[in-house]
């Protein structure tokens, strides 16, 4: 009788990860976003050359915190001391191959979590299911929009991605202070991880002690602080806010190519004109923003008082607040739309691994699951897209996009209907954590569903 060889688990990542790699460094072939490129390169430069106590004093457009600019710091010194009086090439390897790096860190990640939970269920169906954490590595590392966005592109969502995941694994974990930590870390990086802050303060406040809400704010502080200081000494807190705040309104447009509500009325609009509500558009975005949270916040509380599920509360939240700023809020680029992939993703997972422990689970409940990783295919496709877009009218800017680029005119020519498609998905996420506060059976399931590696 032949005998069955079974390949341990990590052998499979393995082999995951490596073709990940080889999708990203072949894609590396394409030319990189020259616009981002040509800033990393000037500012890793400037900051070799100035320090980075001087490195804002100078009269140069920045618009990025400080927390990347280490990484460019790092690259420009490299580059001198190993490809000194060479081109640019190096420049565009390193700095694509940095993001390209992470993302493979986040596909460890999200295997890591998905296979703890799968296992945690110590029953031999679950068990036997903990291939499905390949699966979803797989769905992360080889999706178009994730590999365009740092192999092609060469931008850095990719390390905002993996902070904020990391940041919530840790609050599953019950470790809020380095939770705080890297959240701290990931907002010098990205600002835009503020838009977790409502979802992470209800979480903090709903699980820790009054004591340990000051260590989890004082940690974060004291880290920022610290991150801070070679830039800014004792100011940098209001410089880092007056640095945020210019950056808000470099770009004072509806849509910055983005697929969303703004996206349907008309991109690269004046977002200071008054709509016909009477408020300005910019306004508009930002009442629309606030009631967004206000109800993502009272969904998260009520389905926490009924004690449902928490951790798949969490992933939803986590989606729909990462989701809700780049939908309804003006000034949104396309590329702000990469965290809430993964976290979709888990929140797929989530809901089938809590609906699976229900022996008596409707029928609704147990195909939401499958719904939410329909929208992770969908929200995937519709993103790399948008990616396109941007990334071939700005490679013939200020020429037009010759007309042999069949796909750049068919995507640019159906703006509104990737925008309608991409509010739709929203709403499919909002369905999807109104569903699991309201209508989930009480008390079942409070535990973590998706725990620390």
């Amino acid at each position: 009788m032949a005998r069955t060889i079974r390949l341990p688990w990590w052998f499979g990542l393995a082999l995951i990860v490596g073709a990940g790699l080889g999708l990203r460094l072949w894609a590396m072939r394409w030319p990189p976003f020259m616009i981002d490129m040509n800033s990393w390169i000037a500012w890793g430069e400037h900051l070799l050359a100035v320090g980075p106590r001087r490195f804002y004093q100078q009269d140069m457009f920045i618009d990025y915190p400080p927390g990347y600019l280490y990484v460019l710091w790092a690259v420009a010194a490299l580059k001198r001391q190993v490809w000194p009086g060479t081109g640019l090439e190096p420049y565009f390897t390193l700095l694509r191959l940095i993001p390209a790096l992470v993302d493979l860190a986040t596909g460890v990640l999200l295997a890591l979590v998905t296979r703890r939970a799968i296992l945690a269920r110590q029953d031999g169906p679950a068990r036997a299911r903990a291939w499905l954490a390949l699966v979803v590595a797989a769905a992360y590392l080889f999706n178009p929009g994730v590999i365009f966005n740092s192999a092609v592109w060469g931008q850095i969502d990719s390390l905002l991605t993996l902070g904020l995941l990391s940041a919530l694994t840790l609050a599953l974990a019950r470790r809020p202070l380095a939770a705080a930590v890297v959240y701290a870390l990931t907002l010098l990086v990205k600002p835009q991880a503020i838009s977790l802050a409502p979802l992470l303060a209800v979480a903090w406040l709903t699980l820790a002690q009054p004591w340990q809400w000051l260590m989890v704010a004082g940690a974060g502080l004291v880290v920022a602080q610290l991150a801070l200081w070679p830039f800014w000494g004792s100011a940098a807190l209001p410089r880092l806010y007056g640095l945020l705040n210019h950056s808000v309104n470099v770009y004072p447009y509806t849509s910055l190519f983005t697929y969303n509500l703004w996206g349907i009325y008309g991109m690269w609009r004046d977002d200071q004109v008054a709509s016909f509500l009477g408020p300005s558009l910019r306004t508009l975005g930002l009442l629309l923003y606030l009631a967004g949270v206000v109800l993502g916040v009272a969904l998260l509380l009520i389905g926490w008082r009924r004690r449902g599920p928490w951790a798949l509360l969490l992933w939803l939240g986590a989606a729909y607040f990462a989701f809700l700023p780049v939908m309804v809020l003006t000034r949104m680029h396309e590329r702000y739309l990469a965290p809430v992939l993964p976290l979709v993703l888990l929140a797929a997972v989530s809901w089938s691994l809590a609906a699976g422990r229900l022996p008596r689970a409707p029928r609704w409940m147990r195909l939401m699951g499958g719904l939410l990783a329909l929208v992770y295919v969908v929200l995937s496709v519709v993103h790399a897209l948008n990616l396109y877009q941007v990334y071939a009218f700005y490679r013939a800017y200020p020429a037009a996009v010759p007309p042999t680029d069949t796909l750049f005119h068919l995507v640019a020519g159906h703006v509104t209907l990737w925008s309608s498609l991409n509010l739709a998905l929203f709403g499919l996420v909002t369905l999807a954590l109104a569903l699991a506060a309201w209508r989930w059976p009480g008390r079942a399931g409070h535990e973590s569903t998706i725990s620390r590696p």
